[in-house]
């Protein structure tokens, strides 16, 4: 009987700390849900203030690109109308040169051109009016192949002068600079006589004047206001001129100023040597 008792005690003491443990465990893990609801509602707010930032940022993105969109569906209309006003002025300039080498008279005397030049060629014509119709379309690199097809071609042709003066533009449109001066100084070469001569020693000028060349821009467009006082070329030389000076005053301010600031520079150095 008393060992019975012994044995009943045991037992209690055995299943208490199972007990207590369970008693534990059910405190923690009523503790843990509020905190994960806490959590859980932390998360919300911080990913809907994201979500509402991501949304403001792409409004406004769109909004950007809208703008972008229309500066440049309005630049491309400004560039659209500059390349017909280009044409334009080729068409232009190209009867206006075609009439002077049709009717007008040679250096050397008064009959026309049109009675001492042979007739052209269908062929020729041809060629000419395709080479032109590519610098219309502004594909000045084809049309620079096509002038130089025809002039090789048609070397006595009445238009030579007047492809040897596109071949030239084309380059100079293209900012290849030192190719312009020889294709002007080629035409300028071929036909002696030729009534473009003010403008390609104009644009020799200038283009003397794109690659760093000053000295001889300066010369050749003094030449220009010399041999042809009261041109436009003439006052567009002049122009280039007094842009040529102005930026060589502004150079040298520069290198003044430098030279002072390094001065002072120096003047600094050695007080503090001292």
């Amino acid at each position: 009987m008393r060992r019975t008792g012994y044995l009943a005690l045991a037992a209690a003491l055995m299943t208490a700390p199972a007990a207590g443990q369970e008693e534990e465990q059910v405190r923690t893990d009523g503790g843990s849900g509020p905190l994960a609801e806490r959590v859980e509602r932390l998360e919300r707010i911080v990913g809907s203030r994201a979500l509402r930032e991501m949304r403001e940022r792409m409004t406004s993105l769109q909004r950007e690109v809208q703008e972008l969109r229309g500066q440049v569906q309005e630049q491309g209309h400004t560039i659209d109308q500059q390349r017909q006003r280009l044409r334009d002025l080729y068409d232009d300039l190209d009867r206006r040169l075609l009439a002077v080498e049709r009717s007008g008279p040679t250096p050397g005397g008064g009959e026309a051109v049109s009675d001492l030049a042979p007739p052209e060629s269908e062929g020729e014509n041809e060629a000419y009016r395709e080479a032109f119709d590519l610098l219309r379309e502004l594909r000045y690199e084809e049309a620079v192949s096509a002038f130089r097809d025809f002039l090789e071609e048609y070397p006595e042709s009445r238009y030579a002068h007047t492809a040897h003066y596109w071949v030239a533009e084309a380059l100079y449109a293209q900012r290849r600079f030192e190719a312009a001066v020889e294709a002007y100084r080629d035409l300028l070469e071929a036909h002696p006589e030729s009534s473009r001569e003010a403008e390609a020693r104009l644009k020799i000028g200038y283009s003397l004047d794109e690659t760093g060349e000053q000295e001889e821009a300066r010369s050749a467009l003094e030449e220009v206001v010399e041999d042809f006082p009261d041109s436009t070329e003439a006052e567009q030389a002049e122009k280039r001129i007094r842009a040529i000076e102005q930026a060589e005053e502004e150079a040298d301010d520069d290198g003044d100023t430098d030279d002072e600031a390094n001065g002072e520079d120096e003047d600094s150095a050695g007080g503090n040597s001292e």
